[in-house]
């Protein structure tokens, strides 16, 4: 077995690679559209869609035989019992916030009690209660992509 020697000549100094501290990396805006993340929050049943919006989503009912399917189907909540339209409302990105606006709906829209004009838009905030008919749903902004 041979044994490796370290010799170190007093006249020289040390090999010593300097050490860099790491930069701070900066973020690069490259155009991408981040989503709002929500929780749709369907009070009755405690169940929660998550969703991503990034432009408009439709909420209503899907109704197989006329082709009608909203991006978000409220049927398993008994939205139809609940008074829920085929096509019930629109949660669309305006500017820097997160709005609903009614869909001319039979039996209209409530934004934390108060009914909503049908085709006017109205901004959300967290924790805000909506009534889709007779369905209650409180909306959770769980994160903003300008924050």
């Amino acid at each position: 077995m041979t044994s490796k020697k370290t010799t170190i000549l007093a006249n020289e100094p040390p090999q010593v690679e300097p050490v860099v501290p790491p930069q701070p990396v900066e973020m690069l805006d490259l155009g991408v559209i981040r989503p709002w993340r929500l929780a749709l929050l369907i009070v009755p049943d405690k169940v929660e869609l998550i969703l991503n919006l990034t432009g408009e989503v439709t909420l209503g009912r899907a109704d197989p035989r006329n082709a009608i399917q909203p991006d978000i189907d409220l049927r398993p909540f008994r939205a139809e019992d609940l008074g829920v339209s085929r096509q019930h409302l629109f949660l669309r990105l305006e500017g820097d916030s997160v709005a609903v606006i009614d869909n001319n709906s039979s039996n209209g829209t409530r934004l934390n009690g108060v009914r909503l004009e049908p085709g006017r838009s109205y901004p959300l905030q967290h924790g805000d209660h909506l009534a889709i008919g007779a369905l209650d749903v409180q909306v959770l902004l769980l994160s903003n992509p300008l924050d």
